[in-house]
């Protein structure tokens, strides 16, 4: 398994979350090895999304869709600055950081 974690502030929430939620309901379905996501926006802006695909070649062939494009395009003017990503491997490595950090922010 391979998961991308992005991560970023946003000052509209509720466009974000309907990006998130679009990208599902669009493009999930002619993503080859997508596994699912996991993804929120808090009222304060902060955004988290953990994307899971079966392999990271997967999630590379994913990344240079047409359509996974012009989605990330528009998706990205939602953050007020440039989201972060940290692909990986070690799956449980990542959830176990992404899951101390959220801990931290309560």
């Amino acid at each position: 398994m391979f998961v991308q974690v992005i991560k970023g502030k946003t000052s509209n929430p509720q466009a974000l979350n309907a990006a998130l939620n679009q990208w599902v309901a669009d493009l999930a379905p002619g993503a080859t090895g997508w596994l699912g996501s996991t993804s929120g926006v808090t009222e304060d802006g902060r955004s988290i999304a953990v994307v899971r695909f079966e392999s990271e070649d997967d999630a590379r062939r994913n990344s240079n869709r047409p359509e996974q494009d012009q989605w990330w395009s528009e998706t990205a003017k939602l953050f007020d600055d440039d989201a972060t990503f940290q692909d990986s491997s070690d799956v449980w490595s990542t959830f176990r950081a992404i899951r101390i950090k959220l801990a931290s922010c309560r």
